[in-house]
Order: structure tokens, then C-alpha cells, then sequence
């Protein structure tokens, strides 16, 4: 009776065995699979091309479109606008006496005319801050072009500069004549080019 029943039982134990082993094999399979996988993307990575590190430069106003109008006061309280500039080359300046990148260009800022005279043309500034601060750092500075002070970022935030210094250049009809500049450099390349501009138009 008992090796009847054993005779019995066994086909089906060595039958769910059979497909528990498998299940494992399929299962050990499945992990080697995927861990061959990640180690082909890993071994793939060192040659794949790297995310670009160039920022993307400034987008700003359009060259060629006027000039957003503004006033604001000087540094002694009295008010100005941009139209008060037509008939002369504007290097508009966006400035904040708390970044330190102004420094690279302040000996520059200082050997422009401050009427925009001999050719050259006007660099305006627009900061931020307290007057009497602006005051001091611009003397200290002996910097003597126009500065303008704005309470927040209004007048900026009108020529898409969302930084300091950034700023653009503005011909003598009150268009926008350059791409927004970023940084010293540019800023002070904009300076060269636009003197060179009015030179060649009073020649």
C-alpha cells in the first residue's frame, strides 16, 4: 500500500521540483541580465558626449527696437531721462555696488568721457542700493558718468537684464544697437566698439 502511494506521489514531486528549478534558473537568468546590462551603460558612459557647459548666453531686447523710456534720479536727486541722451551713443550700464565683478572695469569707466565728447560715447549707469553709498563708491572711484539709481530692478527688469553688470548700447536715435552684454568684458567691448561707431560717423 505504501509504495503504491509513494509510486503515486512521486511523478508529481519530482514534477513541481522540476518547475521550481526552473523558476530558479529563469530567476538567476533575469538578474544576470539586467547586471550585464548596467555594466554595458557604465562601460558606454566615459564615451558618450558630456553635457555642454556653455551657458547660454543672455537673451535680452531685440537690436533694433527702441529703447524702452525711463527716468529716474541721479545721485543728487535729480531726475533724468533716456531721451535726454538722443543725438548721442549710449553705453547703458546695469550696475549693483554689491557685486565685485565691477571692479574689472572701473579704471575703464573712469578714462571714458562722461559727456560722451571727443567722439566717445555716454555711459550711463543705472544701480541699486542707498544714494549716499552709491555716492561714495563712485567718488572714491572718481568715476563722473551719469549714474542713475533705481529703486529695485524696475528699469532693469524692462531690458531683460536680470544681472549685474550687464547692459547694451544705444544709438543716437534711441534703438537698441547691440545684443545684451554680460560681464566686464563684454561691456567694456561694447565701450571700444561703440567710440569707433561715432568716430566713423563724425568723420
Amino acid at each position: 500500500m505504501m509504495i503504491l502511494l509513494l509510486a503515486a506521489i512521486l511523478p508529481w514531486m519530482l514534477i513541481g521540483f522540476g518547475c521550481w528549478f526552473c523558476y530558479q534558473l529563469v530567476r538567476q537568468n533575469g538578474r544576470i541580465l539586467l547586471r550585464l546590462e548596467a555594466l554595458q551603460q557604465r562601460l558606454e558612459a566615459p564615451w558618450a558626449e558630456p553635457p555642454s557647459s556653455t551657458p547660454a548666453p543672455p537673451s535680452g531686447l531685440p537690436v533694433g527696437s527702441i529703447a524702452p523710456e525711463f527716468e529716474l534720479p541721479d545721485l543728487a536727486s535729480t531726475r533724468h531721462r533716456l531721451s535726454e541722451f538722443r543725438g548721442r551713443s549710449v553705453l547703458l550700464i546695469f550696475f549693483n555696488p554689491n557685486c565685485g565683478f565691477w571692479r574689472a572695469m572701473a579704471s575703464d569707466l573712469v578714462a571714458l568721457m562722461p559727456d560722451g565728447g571727443a567722439g566717445q560715447l555716454v555711459p550711463l549707469v543705472v544701480t541699486t542700493g542707498d544714494a549716499q553709498a552709491n555716492r561714495q563708491l563712485f567718488q572714491k572711484h572718481e568715476i563722473r558718468c551719469p549714474v542713475l539709481l533705481q529703486k529695485d530692478t524696475e528699469v532693469a527688469s524692462q531690458y531683460q537684464a536680470h544681472g549685474t553688470p550687464m547692459g547694451y548700447l544705444i544709438d543716437e536715435k534711441g534703438t537698441i544697437a547691440s545684443d545684451l552684454a554680460a560681464g566686464a568684458p563684454a561691456l567694456l567691448a561694447l565701450a571700444s566698439a561703440g567710440s569707433a561707431t561715432a568716430e566713423e560717423r563724425k568723420a
